[in-house]
């Protein structure tokens, strides 16, 4: 965000720009993100791909001049619509529904809510620039891990660590309720809360 603010891209024209989430990080505030990213959609950028889920939709949408925007999310009006999610403990599948019309079924390794949503970020981003989405299946599949997004340390203890460098309030609510969905039995978080709000 203060890159952004102090105008460090000046007039690079934009392709597309793509919001996953806006929350409080340890360095930002709510209201940095917002302004910096409502500066980057005045910018008029070719695409725009929003969180329909995210609490700061509205006030993004305002600002969307592209020609072409898409929406992804659970939301019932997403452009790219989550129409059903199974995590597992080792992968997540997830069955979209993109233009209202055109149906996905995508498996990956990666673990937790929140690749699934980057995943469909992903997935509405190529179909907005217009690359085919239907060859999806397969990238998907071989991405096996995103170093400190919800990866596990191998060791030989009774019990599973996952690790997430989870970088706001919404990440962490995310990773703690995928965490405890996976959980069989008991369940413990360790955070490094400084600038958190929860």
């Amino acid at each position: 965000s203060e890159d952004i603010l102090e105008h460090s891209l000046g007039a690079t024209p934009l392709e597309a720009v793509v919001v996953t989430n806006v929350s409080k990080t340890k360095n930002e505030s709510v209201e940095d993100q917002l302004r910096a990213i409502t500066m980057l959609l005045e910018q008029a950028p070719r695409h725009t791909v929003l969180n329909r889920d995210d609490l700061s939709y509205d006030q993004l949408a305002e600002h969307v001049s592209a020609a072409q925007d898409m929406t992804y999310g659970s939301h019932e009006d997403s452009e790219a619509r989550i129409d059903n999610k199974t995590l597992y403990k080792k992968g997540s599948e997830v069955r979209l529904v993109v233009d209202h019309r055109t149906s996905i079924e995508l498996a990956t390794y990666l673990v937790g809510e929140a690749n699934v949503y980057n995943l469909v970020s992903a997935v509405a981003t190529l179909y907005i620039i217009g690359e085919k989405i239907t060859m999806l299946d397969e990238g998907a599949a071989r991405l096996e891990t995103v170093h400190g997004n919800y990866h596990y340390v191998e060791s030989n203890k009774p019990y599973t660590v996952a690790i997430d460098h989870a970088p706001n309030d919404d990440a962490v609510l995310k990773v703690a309720g995928t965490a405890k969905q996976l959980t069989k039995r008991r369940f413990i978080v360790v955070a490094e809360a400084s600038g958190m709000d929860q």
